[in-house]
């Protein structure tokens, strides 16, 4: 899988969340007035529901996951997304963090 598919997932991801009334904690995906609240992982969840390749959320899972763990004191994406002291901005950071770990890395593709 090329690292331009997981980029182009994890921006798709943030673009539901960029909003700070379309990001929740607890919970998943929950309508709102007519549109959509989501967690982190329930955004990547929603732009991976067309996806052909599904190691391309994976990769985009571990890329968050990987940039919640170099950026906070959570393990989880879960438990940073839950936690009552994270803040709109600062996931918005871990999403731009994990966006930059995959377009710097040394290949291609992502395994």
């Amino acid at each position: 899988m090329l690292k331009e598919e997981v980029i182009d997932h994890l921006q798709k991801a943030r673009k539901l969340v960029e909003d700070p009334r379309h990001w929740i904690k607890g919970r998943f995906k929950v309508k709102l007035n007519g549109d959509y609240g989501y967690c982190m992982l329930g955004a990547l969840g929603e732009v991976s529901i067309d996806l052909k390749d599904t190691q391309v959320n994976a990769a985009a899972v571990y890329a968050i996951s990987s940039a919640v763990q170099q950026k906070t004191r959570q393990e989880t994406i879960s438990e940073f997304n839950d936690s009552g002291q994270t803040t709109h901005e600062q996931m918005l950071q871990v999403f731009d963090l994990a966006i930059e770990m995959v377009r710097t890395s040394d290949t291609g593709i992502v395994l």
